[in-house]
């Protein structure tokens, strides 16, 4: 019976698979053991990386990400629920595995290396049904029928405008979900694998929790980025239209109320960078950018962490820019309010954020967007629009629409082949 990593890393018949058939085994041996696991792609990268924690227990009250040990971090779109770590206990990179220092297992004897004897029982287990083209299980929970009504949306938007046309707020964030019934042929790490080739410019994403169920997702959009030399990055990303309408990106033309929007998603950052009393930072564009079928402006936030000597700036800037403007609105409590008593749905993790936490002295945090759940029979699509006091409901509504294609139509399309 295979026990450990070394045991694994050297046995014949794991030197013959490849790097998409060990993340499916991964995969089930989570379920099986009850265990959380992530798998993700950097945007541009042309390897991924899964993180397998031998520890049940996920939930985490503050995103202290300069404390966390190497992992990856979850966390919902309310502020009332608590967020979910992945302790990067196993951690594997595209077709290689291999232990490093702050990736050990636990004590013997504790409950990690209990869990971690089971897991690798159950990764030996799902080996023998491999070549027999079984499909993976991953935790799921029910789904429920959610606020797929366009009739809704649209009054939805109507009420939301005379809201800000009355002085409540500046803008806010509606979403609607869309659900599908799940292929029987559904295959989690094989949509993952597609999803990484189609959007390399992505954060694409695969994770699987007891609680929460599985998610899948290819995010354009950077919430937090430090990298080994402590420049801290954040990303406003607003306005959305079909790439296909033009030839170029420096073709692409943008209407006020698209301008309008992205420079309320700017100005909430700098808001933030005020009220820490930053003023050294580096503003860049706004620019238009691809993400997928999609093109969006997008400005660049940049910060030497050093040269301010302000090494928490990643948990402080994390607290507070969730839930950011993209995605709630402005100002951030008023909507967040009126977002959760009014939008009908929970949108659990669709537009909280997501990402490795210190692997290789590198946090990559991303707003969980163009994202999917996969229920136990379902598949559910989210999408939100961000609304403003030029909005037209109707547009509003094939904004979502097309966003959620962006993964529905792309995913099933190819599932049905």
């Amino acid at each position: 019976m295979i026990t450990s990593l070394n045991e694994v890393t050297n046995s014949p018949s794991f030197k013959k698979l490849k790097p998409a058939e060990i993340t499916t085994l991964f995969l089930d041996a989570a379920y099986t053991t009850g265990l959380p696991i992530a798998c993700w792609k950097l945007p541009h990268s042309n390897h991924f990386n899964v993180a397998v924690s031998f520890n049940s227990n996920v939930q985490i009250v503050k995103p202290e990400i300069e404390s966390l040990p190497a992992g990856f971090i979850v966390a919902p779109f309310s502020l009332r629920k608590q967020l979910s770590f992945i302790r990067a206990d196993l951690f594997y990179q595209s077709s290689e595995i291999f232990p490093k220092e702050s990736f050990k297992v636990g004590v013997y004897g504790s409950e990690e290396s209990m869990n971690s004897k089971r897991f690798w029982k159950a990764f030996e287990l799902a080996t023998t049904k491999l070549e027999q083209g079984y499909i993976p299980q991953y935790h799921a929970i029910e789904t429920r029928e959610t606020n797929t009504d366009k009739k809704t949306f649209l009054r939805l938007v109507e009420k939301g405008i005379k809201s800000i046309k009355s002085g409540a707020y500046q803008k806010i964030v509606y979403s609607r979900s869309k659900t599908a019934n799940k292929p029987n042929n559904f295959h989690a790490t094989k949509v993952f694998i597609s999803l990484c080739q189609d959007f390399p410019s992505a954060f694409v994403s695969l994770v699987s929790l007891p609680e929460e169920g599985t998610w899948l997702g290819a995010s354009p959009e950077t919430l937090v980025e430090i990298d080994s030399q402590k420049i801290f990055k954040t990303v406003a990303l607003a306005g959305t239209q079909k790439k296909a309408k033009f030839k170029h990106l420096s073709d692409a033309t943008w209407r006020q109320k698209e301008i309008e929007e992205q420079a309320l998603v700017s100005r909430y950052i700098i808001n933030c960078f005020k009220k820490i009393r930053l003023r050294e930072f580096e503003e860049l564009g706004p620019k238009t950018v691809a993400a997928g079928s999609l093109i969006h402006l997008k400005t660049d936030f940049v910060v030497n962490i050093n040269e301010v000597n302000f090494p928490q700036l990643g948990s402080v800037m994390l607290e507070l820019l969730h839930p950011t403007s993209a995605v709630c609105g402005m100002p951030q409590a008023v909507t967040m309010q009126d977002i959760l008593t009014k939008e009908g749905y929970d949108r659990r993790l669709y537009s909280g954020y997501l990402g490795p936490v210190n692997v290789d002295n590198n946090t990559h945090i991303f707003v969980n967007l163009r994202c999917m759940q996969v229920g136990k029979k379902q598949l559910v699509f989210y999408a939100g629009a961000g609304i403003t006091e030029d909005s037209v409901p109707k547009k509003e509504f094939l904004e979502t629409e097309m966003k959620m294609d962006v993964l529905r139509k792309r995913i099933l399309a190819k599932i049905t082949k």
